[in-house]
């Protein structure tokens, strides 16, 4: 994975998670599946998919510091809310938590929240943060998915596919 691309690239995708802890690891999942498409070179040349694992703020933070200018930024991350069904998809309104909320304990918590609300500020890129509940996180290592979860990694990949297309300015 080149990771220098989030620095040129139009859209950057970010997968969070732990693959070694189940259903965490749907992020670079499916920045992998994505990447790994007959038709990522032609069709997304201009997307960056990044395997953030469980390092999202120092990328957010060198992506900010460095002046990059993605027109889009894409942020897929597990949720463990358990008001929401397994494997469910949504996309979060990056305005509704401060960046001292720990609710759903995901995003790896503040400053995260900052940080993608200082891209969309500052450097005005569009931030789309996209996050599926969780089936399974084990308490020891485990990279099976549960089934929710496994259902879900063809919607997440439909659904970023879809925010990596640009609007001709």
């Amino acid at each position: 994975m080149d990771w220098s691309r989030m620095f040129a690239a139009d859209v950057v995708v970010f997968g969070c998670g732990n693959v070694l802890f189940g259903d965490d690891g749907l992020g670079p999942l499916a920045m992998a599946e994505l990447a790994a498409a007959p038709d990522a070179a032609t069709a997304f040349g201009h997307a960056a998919f990044i395997d953030a694992g469980t390092s999202i703020r120092p990328l957010l933070l060198d992506l900010t510091l460095c002046g990059a200018r993605p027109r889009r930024v894409v942020l897929v991350d597990v949720v463990q809310e358990p008001e929401r069904e397994p494997g469910s998809l949504r996309e979060e309104d990056l305005d509704a938590r401060s960046d001292a909320d720990p609710a759903g304990g995901f995003l790896h918590h503040a400053p995260t929240w900052g940080l993608l609300r200082r891209l969309r500020d500052e450097a005005g890129t569009e931030v789309i943060v996209l996050t599926v509940q969780a089936g399974r996180i084990p308490e020891l290592m485990d990279d099976a998915l549960s089934p929710e979860a496994r259902a879900a990694l063809p919607r997440v990949v439909r659904r970023v596919r879809e925010l990596c297309r640009l609007r001709a300015e």
